[in-house]
């Protein structure tokens, strides 16, 4: 089964991790009113949570326009901030090679869960 898992914001830039095609994830996500899942690691008390576990088979950049758009690779906080020297924190388009301008931190990823 998949699931799409919405990744970034203050969380992602503080300590997110990279994520590529083929990384296994093991998440504890937050489930939203409207039936979103959210990756998160802070402050789960009193919050509706499930376990996401499995490997990514797709990643999304969704800028405020709405319209996602396939990406390579979600570099880290840290990258996407300029503070990580070995990556330089760029989004490229799959189907285009362009190099995406990082207008907001929101990612989807596609997990295929194992089991």
């Amino acid at each position: 089964m998949r699931v799409e898992v919405f990744v970034g914001g203050w969380e992602h830039a503080c300590c997110g991790e990279s994520l590529r095609r083929g990384d296994a994830v093991e998440w504890t996500c937050i489930i939203e009113s409207d039936g979103s899942v959210h990756e998160t690691h802070h402050d789960l008390d009193g919050l509706r949570v499930t376990r996401v576990e499995g490997t990514v088979v797709d990643l999304r950049y969704v800028p405020r326009t709405g319209e996602s758009t396939r990406i390579e690779h979600i570099p880290s906080g840290r990258a996407l901030s300029g503070f990580d020297e070995h990556d330089e924190g760029k989004l490229f388009a799959i189907e285009s090679d362009d190099v995406l301008t990082a207008t907001s931190e929101t990612f989807v990823v596609v997990v295929e869960q194992s089991g």
